[in-house]
């Protein structure tokens, strides 16, 4: 006879009214015919559980909750206050289990929260998180406390960084003197070296091929600050009044991952003068270039095409608001490195260790430190190597590198500001978050509201917009694959940054005006520029700039879920999967979670040559028995986006390689094609519960009516698990389904959520 361990047992008998014979006389009735010693669906086994698997404890309660367990199909069925007096019993338990074992973790900074850090603690900017290595990532978050571990790899990549902050910081040039010059392309070498690509004129050069750019050589920054960058341009021969754009970078051209696209910029016909503040460090310079004017050229002296003109680059600066620069100002004022002592640097010190330890610092602690300077600048007669040697050691300490918690049952007020801090901003807490600390042993919820939502209006909270879209959307992921340029020559680094863009712009509306969370569904509006407007169909949209819009009737667009980032990360780069988009929308929008698929199953990989469809490759796939439970709730779910190309493009039929498909020849925009007509898509599916749709539109109708609690509730732990930087377990629902329950009369504004978890248990208590 199938017995459990006696210790889970007891445990289950003492803290549920439920009998262990009872419970046993339910699981045995119905779980064990495929969860026992001799039968293991799923790879899971019930008859030998105990109170150290709480993940599987978790599932059996999820499977029942969820009505998924015991499956329809088996005859004997429990009876429904059989089930909820068990749910009850168990649930219990599960709390009891988890809080038990619930210990505080210091929580390492990622290596965004890092930088950010640094750069405000020494007034800097730099950003060479290249030297870092990746943080880990656990449900869907890199400040996942657990994960964040210190190898000796990362602390000696620390110190590299910290010698690259410190030098930035602490520097011994003179004021440097302002950059101020004008520069006429037709002078430029590579302009006069290349006349079969350029045409000169006299105040200025003619731009036709867009993979020709030109890297201002003549200037590079004297010193870091910034630089007001102004260039004329205008179309040239544009009669059919063509979208003509510039596209402009900036960094360090000489360094991979060193320099950045500041944006593309419309070109008018009566001309255009584009003008940047762009911060530039030292030897930094910039780049610019035509978009949309073709790139192949036989002679850029009798081309009748359109093409760039730029007449003109002006460049000035460094435009410094004081000097000394902030940097060095806020460590020694006024003095110089020479004129600096001993007690300059203890000044220093007390001025700058409860900023980045985020709380008082006791004696001992500044002398500690001041020990380390000192050491140091007697051995080598150097105040700057003594300083930069302390400011390094506390770069690299704990106390900077971990927000410690204590473990109290609550967080103290330089505990919850920190967190509220990292939350919102990525960084570490302001002046006034700081000096409220500083007034009261703990924060009132109305302190916190009040100060989450001055936050939440300040330009730093780009940085929460950043980095929760990027890793809840996985838009981090957007170039971990290159579309086939065969297959979809119209994806090009406009299109890239403008479904980006969109994403994160939609993302910071829903926020900004407490927008109801199932717009993230279907909206009414989309926000998009001219690039978007082109490659979503829609007429009328001029300009680089994104502007809000009504959509128009046929459009299928709406929501996050058809935008063109979205399709973009949940496909291959060759064509579309509806496994991959059904488990992003599952674990991503529904919060459904999926155990790992089957080791011994191959994955199905789409035929880009159009003899199979992926519609039949799947539906042999799911005749394995194993993957049919999995696939009734992924299948439907991924099918419904089958419109939508690798993309982001809509598609009545697969485009293919090869095969005995229609020639295209050319695309609407008139473009040569090397692809062919594939087969018809078919969108069309039913969800295990009988509902059925025929394309994606009466799917988000299906979705938005039936599963909003659901999505509400799934959106609302992502953004707890963010917030706090641990996963949210068993015993945090009760908390999670009250945070959920007290926005309903809000909308279920996006803002009205993260303000309930800011006052919430979870986020309030270690």
């Amino acid at each position: 006879m199938r017995i459990f361990i006696k210790k889970f047992l007891l445990s289950m008998f003492m803290s549920s009214a439920l009998s262990a014979s009872q419970l046993k006389t339910y699981l045995e009735s119905y779980c064990y015919k495929c969860h026992d010693e001799d039968v293991q669906k799923g790879d899971v086994r019930l008859d030998n559980l105990d109170i150290s698997k709480l993940k599987l404890l978790t599932r059996v309660y999820d499977a029942v909750a969820h009505d998924d367990m015991p499956p329809k199909k088996q005859r004997k069925q429990p009876k429904l206050s059989h089930s909820k007096t068990f749910l009850k019993s168990l649930g219990t338990l599960l709390t009891k289990i988890e809080k038990g074992r619930n210990e505080v973790v210091m929580r390492r900074l990622n290596r965004e929260e890092f930088k950010n850090s640094v750069n405000d603690l020494l007034s800097i900017n730099i950003n060479h998180t290249y030297m870092l290595p990746e943080d880990a990532s656990s449900h869907g978050f890199d400040n996942i406390g657990t994960k964040l571990s210190l190898s000796t790899e990362l602390m000696e990549s620390y110190l590299k960084y910290a010698d690259k902050a410190v030098d930035e910081a602490i520097y011994k040039d003179k004021k440097p003197k302002t950059f101020d010059k004008s520069f006429n392309p037709k002078d430029f070498s590579d302009i006069k070296k290349s006349p079969g690509q350029h045409k000169i004129l006299p105040n200025g050069a003619v731009y036709f091929h867009e993979g020709k750019q030109t890297t201002l050589y003549q200037f590079r920054a004297p010193f870091r600050g910034k630089y007001k960058i102004s260039i004329k341009h205008k179309p040239y021969q544009n009669s059919k009044n063509l979208p003509v754009k510039m596209r402009l970078y900036a960094g360090n051209f000489s360094l991979p991952g060193q320099w950045w696209l500041e944006g593309y910029f419309d070109s008018s016909k009566e001309g255009t003068e584009t003008v940047r503040e762009i911060f530039l460090r030292k030897s930094e310079t910039i780049r610019f270039g035509p978009y949309n004017t073709g790139f192949y050229l036989k002679d850029a002296q009798t081309t009748k095409r359109h093409g760039l003109e730029i007449q003109k680059v002006s460049v000035k600066g460094p435009l410094l608001d004081s000097w000394p620069v902030k940097s060095y100002a806020s460590l020694f004022g006024s003095k110089t490195l020479k004129e600096c002592t001993d007690s300059d640097a203890r000044q220093m010190l007390i001025k700058l260790l409860p900023k980045a330890f985020r709380r008082p610092v006791q004696n001992e602690e500044i002398e500690r430190y001041f020990a380390l300077y000192k050491g140091v600048k007697d051995k080598n007669g150097s105040f700057e190597l003594g300083v930069k040697a302390a400011i390094k050691g506390i770069l690299c300490s704990p106390d900077f590198l971990y927000l410690i918690e204590s473990k109290s049952d609550t967080l103290s007020s330089y505990e919850t500001v920190a967190r509220l801090s990292y939350f919102l901003w990525s960084t570490m807490p302001d002046k006034e978050l700081t000096d409220l600390a500083k007034s009261t042993q703990a924060l009132s919820k109305d302190q916190l509201l009040h100060q989450a939502k001055r936050m939440l209006k300040d330009p730093k909270s780009q940085s929460f917009i950043d980095n929760f879209t990027g890793q809840w959307l996985k838009l981090r992921e957007i170039d971990s694959t290159v579309p086939d340029k065969k297959l979809y020559p119209e994806y090009d680094e406009y299109l890239r940054n403008s479904i980006l863009e969109e994403t994160k712009i939609f993302f910071k509306e829903i926020l900004q005006k407490d927008l109801s969370v199932m717009n993230f569904i279907d909206s009414d509006w989309l926000i998009i520029n001219d690039r978007l407007a082109e490659h979503y169909l829609i007429d009328g949209i001029k300009g680089s700039n994104f502007r809000k819009i009504s959509i128009p009737k046929d459009s299928p667009r709406g929501g996050v879920l058809t935008q063109s980032s979205i399709m973009k990360v949940t496909a291959n780069g060759t064509d579309t999967s509806p496994i991959l988009r059904g488990v992003w929308m599952l674990e991503n929008i529904l919060g459904v979670h999926l155990p790992p698929a089957p080791t011994n199953v191959p994955a199905v990989e789409p035929d880009i040559r159009g003899a199979v469809t992926i519609r039949e490759q799947m539906d042999k796939h799911v005749e394995i028995k194993s993957c049919q439970g999995c696939h009734s709730k992924i299948d439907p779910v991924g099918f419904a986006f089958e419109n939508f190309d690798p993309v982001g493009y809509w598609r009545d039929y697969y485009r293919t390689i090869g095969g005995e498909g229609k020639r295209v020849h050319k695309d609407k925009y008139n473009r040569r094609v090397l692809y062919r007509v594939g087969p018809n898509v078919d969108s069309s599916e039913k969800f295990a519960d009988g509902a059925s749709f025929s394309g994606v539109k009466e799917f988000k109708a299906i979705i938005y009516k039936k599963y909003q609690e659901k999505i509400i509730y799934g959106l609302t732990q992502k953004l707890a698990t963010y917030a706090t930087g641990r996963p949210m377990g068993f015993s945090d629902r009760t908390d999670l389904k009250k945070i959920t329950a007290s926005v309903k009369s809000k909308d279920n504004g996006l803002k009205s959520i993260i303000l309930s978890i800011i006052q919430s248990n979870i986020f309030l208590k270690p």
